[in-house]
């Protein structure tokens, strides 16, 4: 069985993940049908396709997807599954997150085998 990977990302590191998984927290901007509109944790804008039939209850969100080209040029995420992670969420905060889980500790946030993984910390 193959392991689900997904990278957290912010609005200038989801140009590197075209056709990957990724994980995307952001503030809600815009809604609507099928489209909705995330301020990414970087302030950069990033549209998602919406899973059939779903609506974000807060204002902030984390969405795991796949990142796709659009006719237009741009990118945007199609949503796996979300989670409402409330009203109150530093984004500042988590964007350091992102750059040190793409940077100097990427180590620790992928590629983990599913061995050292299941035997949790070594003592």
């Amino acid at each position: 069985m193959e392991q689900f990977q997904a990278v957290r990302v912010n609005g200038a590191i989801l140009p590197s993940q075209t056709d990957q998984n990724v994980i995307l927290i952001g503030k809600v901007t815009e809604t609507g049908p099928e489209y909705s509109t995330l301020q990414a944790s970087d302030g950069a804008p990033i549209r998602v396709k919406m899973s059939a039939g779903n609506a974000y209850n807060s204002a902030y969100v984390e969405v795991v997807g796949h990142v796709y080209p659009d006719e237009a040029g741009g990118l945007y995420v199609d949503e796996f599954i979300s989670r409402d992670l409330g009203d109150n969420f530093n984004l500042e905060n988590y964007n350091e997150v992102v750059e040190m889980a793409n940077g100097r500790f990427a180590h620790l946030f992928r590629d983990v085998p599913a061995a050292a993984a299941a035997a949790g910390p070594q003592q």
